[in-house]
């Protein structure tokens, strides 16, 4: 077993950040899916009222990976000066690693004829 004494703070945030820019990718279909719906719901009334929802819905559409990403990078430094505190008391993560085992492919070998 191998033990997780510490983790880099700065390395946490920067992995986090770009797992949670990643997550905020996801979202852009539904910001866009608003805007459509705030278009089409303000044809028959306020179309300038429309047209600035579906605007501010396309700038979060934008926005949206960038925020998650700064906030996971944010998170990720939080929680790993949490962690590197806690293991103070109570002990790291405990991990077990087994050696890769990679099979190595067979090829025929011809076999020459007597």
């Amino acid at each position: 077993m191998q033990i997780v004494k510490r983790v880099g703070v700065l390395s946490a945030g920067k992995v986090f950040g770009a797992m949670y820019f990643c997550f905020g990718l996801l979202v852009i279909p539904m910001f866009f899916l608003i805007a459509g719906m705030a278009v089409l719901g303000a044809q028959n009334q306020d179309k300038a009222a429309g047209a600035f929802g579906a605007g501010m819905m396309v700038v979060m559409a934008i926005l949206a990976p960038v925020i998650y990403g700064v906030m996971g990078f944010i998170a990720g430094m939080l929680m790993a000066l949490l962690y590197n505190f806690l293991t103070r008391f109570i002990g790291g993560l405990e991990l077990e690693f087994a050696p890769a085992v990679r099979e190595t492919p067979t090829v025929p070998v011809p076999v020459p004829q007597v």
